[in-house]
């Protein structure tokens, strides 16, 4: 490798290393829609187990919650692209490691459960392993201790839903979606918000 292509290359990573420093991943929003959606998907399976509801309800409940979570998603994609904003290479590696994760989710949800190839009470623990994974290596690349502790929070919930058969694992996944992605959500809206106006602030 000769000296100038090494140059470029450290002087790309320090490009890099100057987006990522301290960024604000999003304004939160897809966090607290989704995480939102899919709690009310595991109320309402939770309830059917129960017998408090019937299971026609749920099961059609999940079609409109993802299918509704995905509109969402593309309305927001369609958003940006059309105001034209800039997007940074944290940025470009921030949609694809959601992206990819809310694919992965989609695919374990219906396919695997309808498939018959992943059991009931598999499918939670299968989707927090893919959300601690988000989640962590999120916060690895744009250092945020949040993310990198929800990781871990992830996996633990995980664990436990792995070894705990049990109908309860629906409603403590739940309570993991409010408060370990939709509190999250929250709390990065909040900070984008008061990012907003001082930017606001000191452009006037």
């Amino acid at each position: 490798m000769d000296t100038k292509q090494a140059e470029l290359e450290i002087s790309q990573i320090k490009k890099i290393m100057e987006e990522t420093r301290g960024i604000l991943i999003d304004d939160g929003l897809g966090f607290i829609v989704w995480g939102l959606l899919i709690s009310t998907g595991l109320f309402l399976t939770y309830f059917s187990v129960l017998g408090i509801i019937d299971w026609s309800v749920s099961n059609y409940a999940w079609f409109v919650l993802i299918g509704a979570g995905w509109i969402f998603t593309i309305i927001q994609m369609r958003k940006e692209k059309r105001e034209n904003k800039a997007v940074t290479f944290a940025g470009k590696v921030a949609g694809a490691i959601w992206g990819s994760a809310g694919i992965t989710m989609t695919v374990i949800g219906f396919v695997g459960s309808y498939s018959g190839l992943v059991k009931g009470y598999g499918i939670c623990p299968l989707m927090a392993c893919v959300l601690a994974a988000a989640f962590f290596v999120s916060g690895v690349i744009y250092n945020q201790k949040m993310f990198r502790y929800l990781g871990f929070g992830w996996w633990a919930g995980a664990i436990v839903m792995f070894f705990w058969i049990s109908p309860h694992t629906l409603l403590m996944f739940g309570l993991m979606m409010l408060f370990m992605q939709v509190l999250p959500g929250v709390l990065m809206y909040s900070k984008w918000k008061k990012e907003i106006k001082a930017a606001e602030y000191k452009a006037a």
